[in-house]
């Protein structure tokens, strides 16, 4: 069966996770990674592999982030806020993976830069998606730990994609936690909604080679 034009909705998810500190690090726990300083980093993919089998290309009109849940970092206890001062969260949908240390690059840049920007490694071009937002500790409300989001930046190119697969990934980083204090991060999705058309020949093989190249240089 060919698979014609169509509109279409692509979604991930990051899970939830609840961690404690080390005097260095945090012990990530399910689908997080501990990486760097008291950052982490989760990771998961959209398959569109059968869509690349028919020659479609993906272009995303809206993005959307669904977010319903409780950003904390208390004491071991869980009864008192811990010394966590900011939190930095990013999600990011790429048609190029990620290595680890441009992961780590990306996490130690966070409110400097991003990954597609000046000062990355990264194309715009194979950024798709991308936010930002920064949280900072608010004790006044009688919730324990309670980060607040202060800041939220969009970004990313929205870029046209032939790639069989995208790749998504969830960075955290936490500033200044004590050994012990425990950092609570809701589950999120992610969508991108668009739609998956047939292009001509030369503008799709040209598409397909500069993935190619980029995916080289990663």
């Amino acid at each position: 069966m060919v698979l014609e034009d169509r509109n279409e909705v692509l979604s991930v998810m990051f899970s939830a996770v609840s961690t404690d500190a080390t005097p260095t690090f945090w012990t990530a726990i399910g689908q997080y990674v501990p990486i760097g300083g008291f950052g982490m980093y989760a990771e998961n993919s959209i398959d569109l592999s059968g869509y690349a089998m028919e020659d479609l290309t993906f272009a995303t009109f809206e993005t959307m982030y669904q977010d319903p849940g409780i950003y904390s970092n208390t004491d071991p206890s869980g009864s008192a806020p811990g010394a966590a001062t900011k939190l930095e969260v990013v999600e990011l949908i790429t048609d190029v993976p990620l290595s680890r240390t441009e992961i780590t690059a990306a996490l130690t840049s966070l409110g400097t830069t991003a990954p597609g920007l000046p000062g990355s490694t990264q194309d715009f071009t194979q950024v798709i998606y991308g936010n930002y937002r920064l949280y900072v500790s608010n004790n006044t409300l009688g919730l324990p730990g309670y980060m607040q989001m202060i800041q939220s930046n969009g970004f990313g190119s929205k870029e046209p994609t032939a790639s069989a697969r995208l790749y998504c990934y969830r960075l955290v980083l936490c500033e200044t936690p004590n050994p012990g204090d425990i950092l609570s991060l809701p589950a999120c999705r992610v969508g991108l909604s668009g739609r998956m058309f047939r292009e001509d020949e030369l503008p799709y093989m040209m598409r397909l080679k500069r993935s190619y190249e980029l995916r080289q240089l990663s």
